[in-house]
């Protein structure tokens, strides 16, 4: 019964030279997967471009997200392109790993890792949490010390997130 209120995924995009960003949030099941699979076939029209799916954000996936995944991985081989993922939460990408889909799937822990460029390009890393797995991305510093102020002044509602700060800096951490 929890499962049917969270049960709404969302798919964002992003463009960087020759990769095209799909980020996806939520959970992914038979109900919700058309729009993800939607994306994933128009990311490579109508030029062919390489592919990184961030799946960081996904809380629940079904076998229909593992066979979208899969197919846009063999169309990515057939037309020469790059196709790989950000990995999901441990407990997650322990489905990859039983399927042995990790072993077919080029997978990074985060979009700098994947996209070493995009780092130097000016993305800052907000959070990391104790696995190192960035919870929140920034595409400027000062994108990020607006959300740190926010959460700060109580402005802005972070569960889970502590905010101490010091001098001129701020220190997060994740409240257990």
């Amino acid at each position: 019964m929890a499962r049917a209120a969270h049960a709404q995924g969302s798919v964002s995009s992003d463009v960087v030279p020759g990769t095209e960003i799909l980020t996806l949030d939520g959970e992914f099941d038979l109900s919700n997967c058309a729009e993800f699979e939607r994306r994933l076939s128009e990311a490579s029209e109508p030029e062919p471009t390489d592919i990184l799916v961030d799946l960081r954000g996904v809380s629940f996936l079904g076998s229909t997200l593992l066979h979208a995944l899969v197919s846009g991985l063999t169309r990515a081989n057939e037309c020469g392109t790059g196709f790989a993922l950000i990995r999901p939460n441990a407990f997650l990408w322990r489905v990859f790993v039983l399927t042995g889909l990790s072993a077919r799937f080029p997978n990074y822990a985060s979009i700098h890792e994947a996209l070493p460029d995009v780092e130097q390009a000016g993305h800052y890393t907000l959070l990391r949490n104790s696995d190192g797995a960035v919870l929140a991305e920034f595409e400027s510093e000062e994108a990020a010390l607006e959300v740190i102020e926010r959460i700060w002044e109580g402005e802005l509602p972070a569960r889970g997130v502590s905010v101490v700060r010091r001098e001129d800096a701020f220190a997060l951490s994740r409240v257990i």
